[in-house]
């Protein structure tokens, strides 16, 4: 079906379109933002179950679960 599609629309399959490239490339951003944040989120739950909380002075935050979305999905700039 997409083969019919791509001849009716008579697109060219070596060319990709821009918006495409942009996303696959933030795609990527996020990916990597991803596991960073998972390496310092579990590095932060991993001390606060020690109970050394001073050791976390501006991490806490890592904590609370709602974190992750604002962190990852706002903190890029997607345009």
């Amino acid at each position: 079906m997409t083969d019919a599609f791509v001849d009716f629309a008579k697109l060219n399959r070596s060319m990709k379109r821009i918006d495409s490239i942009m996303i696959s490339s933030n795609c990527r951003k996020i990916y990597r933002l991803e596991i960073i944040y998972s390496c310092v989120a579990n590095m932060v739950k991993a001390i606060h179950c020690t109970g050394e909380d001073e050791l976390l002075a501006g991490l806490i935050h890592y904590i609370d679960e709602d974190d992750r979305n604002n962190t990852i999905y706002r903190a890029l700039d997607l345009k």
